[in-house]
């Protein structure tokens, strides 16, 4: 019984004359004198007694008399505030009963009793509602018809060990009448009155098992994406200054990208394992990120330390959790891709010379610099004499092998400031990036004439070739790549038409001479 049904019965008010101790005692004290005086006037009109039977009679008297006084005005009373006591206890308990009958019946949980054969002998309407069942249906069944987990042998056990214990908590499942499952979390108690009652309340807990095993299947899919990703992915736990970060989780990607298995990494410090990571710039944006939250994105870059190196592309990012995570990709071989593209955007495939693209890059730039100096640069036109032949005899193998030694022999003819390139078929031009005077650059084209006439072995063969070279300079045969260009292919072909093997300057006065001279 609740405090407050407590209270109330307590106040039921007690007969006035109970109310006072004194008033109380008077009333009795005055009761047995009056009737002790009636009893000793009584006892004058009997004949003469002996002093122990007057005793007698004088109590027998006084009892007689004063019991129905003490009823009337004592002990009624008294009954009757005991009886409305008791009659307010049971109303004030048929009250709790019906309370806590209304309370269960629409309570949002599952709620039944059962007796010790586990046979329903009351349910809720939320339990009703959770099973699919009629009350009148289900009070037509035991327990074990529903329970989906245990047999009923299973069913019969538990209910032995939850009388032995009092009570029990557990997660189960229930049958619903359509079949369907209902994941059910029950509070069950045992009372022994009555024979032995269960008390069961239950609650649906079939959409938090749901969730539960999404967020487990979420998990797992995650878990397996990070494993499976092509890139890696390393997470780290930073230090309270943020000074230090510590290895927390290491994919696959990550291990064959850095070569190193992941126990050996896990709960070490980034630095500790890749000192480059400070000349790198990462171990910057990793601190950054643990500052500010703000995800970065790390551009391609070159990574080395004493045991691995390559070009590594990063994006980093903060968790809720404070932990920072790098994605990153080992992209060395397509930068080893994309500069062999570059390569040979810019280089002939056979000789590994300038091609005409960077060749016109490389003269603009030498023409701009030499202007702002007033400074003086040389074009070198040059054409191999009679190769023709030497594909025809012996075959573009041994043309492509003189081809690849011509280009070497230039290379060695020239600075490291200059450029040879090779236009296309045998024709190639060497540019001088300063020259003081006409003669540097005659000496120069001296010097290639005279390498490129040296013999050439092939396959037990001497191929014997010349050149014929042609100069223009700047600024005096031309202020642009194009006519300077222009003009020493003129003076190339002058020279051709002078006998081969020989060097030309260009004059305004030279003609081209382009016949089948090769």
């Amino acid at each position: 019984m609740r405090e407050r049904e407590r209270a109330v019965v307590a106040h039921v008010p007690l007969p006035r004359i109970w109310q006072s101790p004194l008033l109380l005692l008077s009333f009795l004290v005055l009761s047995v004198f009056l009737t002790e005086a009636l009893v000793m006037g009584l006892l004058r009109y009997l004949p003469s007694l002996s002093p122990a039977t007057e005793a007698v009679v004088d109590a027998v008297l006084l009892i007689v008399l004063l019991l129905p006084v003490l009823y009337l005005l004592l002990f009624r009373p008294m009954k009757a505030h005991i009886q409305e006591h008791q009659r307010i206890e049971d109303a004030l308990r048929e009250n709790e009963e019906e309370q806590y009958r209304v309370m269960v019946h629409h309570s949002l949980d599952g709620f039944w009793v059962a007796d010790v054969q586990g046979r329903f002998l009351e349910v809720n309407d939320a339990y009703c509602q959770m099973m699919g069942y009629r009350r009148d249906e289900l009070l037509s069944m035991c327990v074990s018809d529903v329970e989906a987990m245990e047999t009923p042998e299973e069913t019969a056990r538990h209910i032995q060990k939850v009388i032995e214990s009092g009570g029990d908590y557990f997660e189960t499942r229930h049958r619903r009448k359509d079949g369907r499952l209902v994941d059910v979390e029950a509070s069950v108690n045992f009372s022994p009155f009555h024979g032995g009652r269960f008390y069961c309340f239950l609650r649906n807990i079939s959409e938090r098992k749901r969730i539960d095993e999404q967020l487990r299947e979420d998990e797992a899919r995650l878990k397996e994406m990070f494993e499976n990703l092509r890139s890696g992915v390393a997470v780290y736990r930073p230090s309270e200054d943020g000074g230090e970060f510590v290895f927390t989780a290491f994919n696959r990607a990550a291990e064959l990208i850095e070569n190193i298995s992941r126990q050996d990494v896990l709960g070490r410090s980034v630095v500790e394992l890749f000192p480059g990571i400070i000349e790198f710039g990462l171990l910057d944006v990793l601190r950054r990120v643990w500052q500010s939250g703000n995800a970065e994105h790390f551009p391609q870059a070159f990574y080395k330390d004493g045991r691995i190196s390559g070009w590594r592309e990063n994006y980093i990012y903060k968790l809720p959790n404070g932990e920072i995570v790098a994605i990153y990709d080992d992209v060395t071989k397509e930068k080893q891709v994309e500069e062999q593209m570059q390569y040979l955007a810019h280089h002939d495939i056979l000789t590994g010379l300038s091609n005409r693209t960077l060749f016109i890059d490389r003269c603009r730039q030498a023409l701009a610099s030499a202007k702002r100096s007033k400074a003086h640069l040389a074009l070198l036109f040059l054409d191999l004499d009679r190769f023709k032949p030497v594909n025809d005899s012996l075959g573009h193998e041994a043309g492509d092998l003189v081809l690849r030694e011509v280009a070497r022999r230039l290379q060695v003819c020239v600075r490291e400031s200059d450029t040879v390139a090779r236009m296309g078929g045998d024709e190639f031009v060497v540019l001088l990036a300063t020259v003081e005077s006409t003669q540097d650059a005659l000496l120069v084209a001296e010097k290639i004439m005279f390498t490129i006439a040296q013999p050439y072995e092939f396959d037990g063969h001497a191929i014997h070739i010349s050149s014929s070279v042609g100069v223009a300079l700047y600024p005096e045969h031309g202020g642009d790549k194009k006519t300077l260009l222009k003009n020493a292919d003129i003076a190339m072909y002058y020279a051709k038409a002078s006998g081969r093997n020989n060097v030309q300057i260009y004059q305004p006065e030279m003609v081209s001479s382009r016949g089948d001279a090769g």
